[in-house]
């Protein structure tokens, strides 16, 4: 207490005081910053990565490559991909086609036998109607005709996308594949792993992300720190003054 009262007293009486106060104060602003920005990056390199991917080759080939990933202990789930197109009235759709194993790995769906589509919530929304409660079902039009379906919103999905369980026969054309990665990878090793199995990244947004998330990160990292850094030293240089002048 008494340690206190006499740094009020010292506030009042000498300004060198109240500018050391200042600096010690902004130094403590600029690491609490720096704190932020590595926990914010490291919770970004810890969220899953879904990439898109091409393949030249499809059939037992594709399937291989798939099969070689899924024994990556980081890889979540792998599928072939297919998309398509619904139309109901004057609304469309875009709708992934995914195996049903990858369904339930990645986003908790159990795809059962029946055609049913998963949407995340604003793919439900534009296409359901923004008063829709799910499930409900919608008269569309497919690739095979008009027909009925169940729709459901599933919040673990991306908000604009649409999934929907693809049979082994409408996946086995396909040259497309999907893998969800259960981290990100700033190191490009995943990307590496990938061309050696002859498998080319189609949407390369997330690396671009996660690079630019990386690269702010570091910026603001190290302003930080320098910030902080030069505020300590004005702190002690004040404080050497205020001992030289005897006060």
């Amino acid at each position: 207490m008494k340690a206190l009262q006499r740094l009020v007293r010292l506030r009042r009486e000498d300004d060198r005081v109240k500018l050391m106060l200042v600096f010690l104060l902004l130094a403590g602003v600029l690491l609490g910053q720096a704190v932020s920005a590595t926990v914010s990056y490291g919770a970004l390199l810890r969220e899953p990565v879904e990439v898109v991917l091409s393949a030249g080759q499809s059939g037992a080939a594709l399937d291989g490559a798939l099969q070689r990933l899924l024994e990556q202990p980081e890889v979540v789930g792998a599928s072939r991909q297919r998309s398509l197109s619904l139309t109901a009235g004057d609304r469309s759709l875009q709708v992934t086609e995914l195996d049903s194993a990858y369904l339930a790995a990645c986003y908790g769906i159990e795809a059962g036998e029946a055609r049913r589509f998963w949407l995340g919530e604003a793919a439900f929304a534009a296409f359901c109607g923004p008063t829709a409660e799910s499930p409900v079902s919608v008269d569309y039009t497919g690739e095979t005709g008009p027909a009925r379906a169940a729709f459901y919103r599933v919040d673990a999905l991306p908000a604009g996308t649409a999934v929907t369980r693809g049979t082994t026969r409408s996946l086995s054309g396909t040259s497309q594949a999907r893998v969800r990665f259960a981290r990100s990878d700033p190191s490009g090793a995943d990307e590496q792993r990938l061309q050696s199995l002859g498998l080319t990244v189609e949407n390369t947004e997330a690396q671009v992300r996660l690079q630019a998330a990386g690269e702010l990160t570091l910026t603001r990292l190290g302003f930080s720190l320098l910030g902080a850094g030069l505020s300590l030293l004005l702190v002690r240089v004040y404080g050497q003054l205020r001992r030289a002048s005897g006060d």
